[in-house]
């Protein structure tokens, strides 16, 4: 999602909104951008998550570094949790940051803002390793999507094949392991790709372990959509790269623009 903020009045807030204020959303919502303050709303983790995705609050959420660790723990839990679409900049890159770390990656002061420090992060990862894991997976065999996207561009399929699933005649499905879990990862993974430069920085690591995440790579989960309408307007390097390495422009994609995580 991009969000123009030339055109937005900025309006500093907290969860649950004011009549007034779900009244100006609702009429000016191409207008606005409100940032809600964690530690002052009387919605919290997934209660606040749920709110702003449901009424599909265009904004971010603003963690004051006086929160106590373990509030800021359990609202990026939460998030990378949610299965309900929302993107928040603040947490996204709260997410990035514990991936670079715990992939190892030297990532400079190119976060600016953090929720969290190196050694809240490192702390993070070591309480909630599962969970990381996780992210790390998906984000890993985002290599197997794209493979899996460029295949599917090549294939050819006779009558006889048709009338079979072509997700299963696609050779890169055939040749990874299979993941078939709704709730293996939050859905809003599909929005760390819209960090600018994030796919560089982060693929510029080797992979730990892949996998053809059915659901996920194939369903259309993501607001009716499926993964290939995010990850295609996405700033997304590894899939530039590997299309310019093999020859091909857009694989039948329309020009989009390329969305943005807005700025706090």
């Amino acid at each position: 999602m991009t969000f123009d903020m030339k055109n937005r009045m900025v309006i500093q807030t907290t969860v649950p909104l004011e009549i007034d204020q779900i009244q100006n959303l609702y009429t000016n919502r191409d207008k606005v951008y409100f940032v809600v303050d964690y530690r002052e709303s009387a919605l919290k983790e997934q209660g606040l998550l749920f709110y702003m995705s449901n009424l599909e609050l265009p904004g971010d959420v603003y963690v004051n570094p006086s929160i106590p660790l373990e509030d800021k723990f359990n609202l990026i839990k939460a998030y990378m949790g949610l299965n309900n679409m929302i993107p928040l900049s603040s947490l996204l890159l709260a997410i990035a940051q514990i991936l670079y770390v715990k992939k190892g990656i030297d990532f400079g002061d190119i976060i600016e803002r953090p929720i969290l420090t190196i050694e809240e992060t490192e702390q993070f990862i070591e309480e909630n390793t599962d969970l990381v894991d996780r992210w790390i997976h998906i984000m890993d065999s985002m290599y197997v999507y794209t493979l899996y996207v460029i295949a599917a561009g090549l294939m050819e399929v006779d009558d006889q094949q048709a009338n079979r699933d072509l997700v299963e005649l696609n050779p890169i499905y055939q040749e990874f392991p299979h993941i078939d879990d709704i709730n293996y990862v939050g859905t809003n993974f599909i929005y760390v790709f819209n960090i600018p430069g994030f796919s560089r920085l982060y693929y510029s690591v080797p992979d730990s372990k892949l996998s053809f995440f059915k659901y996920q790579f194939t369903e259309y989960c993501y607001k009716g959509e499926n993964l290939y309408n995010y990850y295609m307007e996405s700033d997304n390097w590894l899939l530039s790269a590997a299309m310019v390495l093999l020859g091909f422009d857009n694989l039948g994609k329309e020009d989009t623009a390329v969305e943005e995580v807005p700025d706090n």
